[in-house]
C-alpha cells in the first residue's frame, strides 16, 4: 500500500485556510511550522485542524480527520502550560521535600 502525502490545513472561522507543507510518502508526519491568525472575539471562534490526504499534483484529497476546538478552550489550555512551564525543579531528589 502506498504511504500517503499529507498536510494539515487550519482555518479560524470562516477565514480562508493556512495549510502546511505536504510531508510526502509518511503514516507518521511531523510538521514545525508556525501560523499566526488575527481574530475578534475568542469565545465565539473555532479552529478546525483537518489533516488531509492530497494526491499527486494536488488534484484531489482526502480528509483523514478533523479536529474543531473553541478558542475559549484553547485559552485555558495556554495558560495551564503556561504555569507548568514556570515551575522549575533543581537540585531535587529521593530526600527532597517541599517547604510548607
Amino acid at each position: 500500500m502506498e504511504e500517503p502525502d499529507t498536510r494539515v490545513e487550519l482555518q479560524l472561522g470562516n477565514k480562508d485556510p493556512e495549510k502546511t507543507e505536504v510531508k510526502n510518502s509518511t503514516r507518521n508526519p511531523v510538521w514545525d511550522e508556525q501560523f499566526e491568525f488575527l481574530c475578534g472575539d475568542p469565545s465565539t471562534l473555532e479552529l478546525s485542524v483537518k489533516v488531509t490526504h492530497v494526491t499527486y499534483l494536488l488534484v484531489l484529497k482526502f480528509d483523514f480527520g478533523i479536529l474543531i476546538l473553541k478558542l475559549v478552550v484553547l485559552k485555558l489550555i495556554f495558560k495551564f502550560v503556561a504555569i507548568l512551564k514556570q515551575v522549575v525543579f533543581s537540585n531535587v531528589g529521593p530526600r527532597t521535600r517541599t517547604k510548607t
